[in-house]
């Protein structure tokens, strides 16, 4: 069975029954639920969470088999099966096979974006492979059971099956070409600590990333990526005014430091020998004023370049601030979504990673 399976689910959203709102995934799935959905409730299922274990999924995955139990189905568990985490619907289908039940059912979660509630998609196949049916809930949301459930033999809803079908014919990448094309946003903290263990420094920062695979868009890359070439051409005037700044800030300070110093390496006109006669008086007071001229002016280009260098530092590169931001990313996706036909609700999981970095600890984690 093809991998796009499981991923035709996704796109029945449209067709699922939502009621009360509730606030775990216990309260989520309801014993009358499972049994419109699982058939009958004498029915025996192979119950497998699929995708990266979490806590979320874990939750999600026995609050359905606390709630299947309780409307009379048998679940056996997919622990015998091993680790699933990198396997599609198709392949977890065909390990399970070989298990003493009616069907197999996955259980995904796919992360909400912000506030969002989590999603849980479930899918149940036959032992060779057929999808019989699916859905998706939103943790929060209490599932309904499926209006005109029916006997089992009647399998997947023709709404679900025409998307299943529809999929297998065209063989759309859709949902790959989003998932490596949707912009995302990676923050990160650094921690420094020294020998003692004490924290001597700390930092962070938000970048937008490219992809599951969180390809960093640095400079004026995310504004071409999101199709605004007034910001990109605004990125580049300020990252341009901000390299002069501090390049000719810095030529400033240390030519002005060389203007005061000039007067230790020489004089204007030649010492008197007659120390102490009005010639020698006239003489000093002209080094004098001499020093001081060379001071005030090394001294205000050293002030004019400190200026410009930190006006430089403090420049911000960016056109517009973080909301901003999120705001045209969010736009972004929506219409990358639009291109592709897919619903408004697809979420991507960045995952929160953590990993050293030099002197102390490098935390990560895509919002």
């Amino acid at each position: 069975m093809s991998a796009l399976l499981h991923r035709a689910t996704l796109l029945l959203a449209f067709a699922l029954p939502f009621t009360a709102q509730a606030e775990t995934w216990p309260e989520t799935f309801s014993p009358s639920a499972m049994t419109s959905y699982l058939g009958r409730a004498d029915t025996t299922v192979l119950l497998v969470a699929g995708g990266m274990p979490s806590e979320e999924l874990a939750s999600a995955t026995a609050a359905f088999a606390e709630a299947a139990r309780e409307a009379g189905v048998t679940v056996l568990t997919g622990e015998a099966l091993g680790s699933v985490a990198e396997l599609d619907d198709a392949a977890i289908a065909a390990k399970g096979a070989q298990f003493p039940a009616d069907s197999i059912v996955i259980v995904r979660i796919f992360p909400g974006a912000s506030s969002t509630p989590p999603t849980a998609m479930v899918t149940r196949y036959s032992k060779k492979g057929e999808p019989l049916d699916a859905f998706t809930v939103k943790r929060g949301v209490a599932l309904a059971a499926k209006e005109g459930a029916a006997a089992p033999s009647d399998g997947a809803p023709p709404a679900a099956m025409q998307a299943i079908s529809e999929i297998q014919q065209t063989g759309t990448s859709a949902l790959d070409e989003y998932e490596k094309n949707f912009i995302g946003f990676q923050g990160w903290t650094a921690i420094g600590v020294n020998q003692y263990g004490q924290v001597v420094s700390a930092s962070s920062g938000v970048i937008p990333v490219k992809g599951k695979f969180k390809e960093p868009l640095k400079g004026a890359t995310f504004y071409e990526e999101i199709g605004r070439a007034d910001l990109v051409s605004s990125y580049k005037t300020r990252r341009g005014a901000k390299i002069g700044l501090m390049a000719g800030g810095s030529v400033a300070m240390a030519g002005g430091l060389v203007v005061m110093l000039l007067p230790l390496f020489g004089s204007d006109g030649k010492e008197p020998e007659d120390w102490g006669s009005q010639e020698w008086e006239d003489w000093d007071a002209k080094q004098s004023k001499r020093k001081t001229n060379f001071l005030i002016a090394g001294g205000v280009i050293t002030a004019v370049g400190t200026a410009a260098l930190m006006t430089g530092l403090f420049l911000r590169m960016a056109p517009i601030d973080a909301a901003e931001a999120r705001r045209l990313a969010d736009e972004h996706n929506k219409k990358l979504r639009q291109k592709l036909g897919l619903p408004d609700n697809v979420t991507i999981d960045l995952s929160f990673s953590a990993g050293p970095g030099g002197g102390g600890a490098l935390l990560s984690g895509t919002f």
